[in-house]
């Protein structure tokens, strides 16, 4: 009994030590990939709008802004079922410099405010100067239509 008890405390404090060690190395690489059943997704940072535009800027790319909150059935879907998507991936990871935010929390409450984005999703296109260039409102499971509104906000 007392070697269970023994073997479960070491679990836990193996599975804390590792969860704060992994928490610090997305933190360091600051990629999330959007992405379940395949390895063809969109690539979001999730960094703030001033490290967004720094590398715009380094890389000569406007911005990507997944606008979205956790209670958005729709923001759901687009994230498990577009932004998975080969085509959708390779257009937004070419072209763009894309971040996510959660627009209820964090850098996302920053953005809401500044860019008035109230309807969600919104997909919000910047400019490496922080001026911004063009939106598209609400999700659309239709690829191709999805990519020409991506496409006609962003006038690339």
């Amino acid at each position: 009994m007392k070697n269970k008890v023994l073997v479960g405390i070491v679990i836990i404090l193996t599975l804390i030590s590792c969860g704060g060690k992994m928490q610090k190395e997305q933190k360091i690489l600051s990629y999330k990939k959007i992405t379940t059943l395949n390895s063809e997704g969109t690539i979001f940072l999730e960094v703030s709008l001033d490290e967004a535009l720094e590398r715009a800027r380094k890389e000569n790319k406007p911005v990507f802004i997944n606008c979205s909150t956790t209670t958005c059935a729709p923001c759901r879907m687009m994230i498990k079922r577009v932004f998975t998507n080969g085509k959708i991936g390779e257009y937004i990871n070419s072209n763009f410099i894309a971040v996510h935010m959660n627009m209820d929390e964090g850098y996302g409450i920053e953005v809401a405010e500044k860019y008035n984005i109230g309807i969600y999703p919104t997909y919000l296109i910047l400019n490496a100067d922080g001026s911004k260039r063009g939106e598209v409102i609400g999700a659309d499971k239709d690829i191709p239509q999805f990519l020409e509104k991506i496409k006609q906000a962003a006038d690339i």
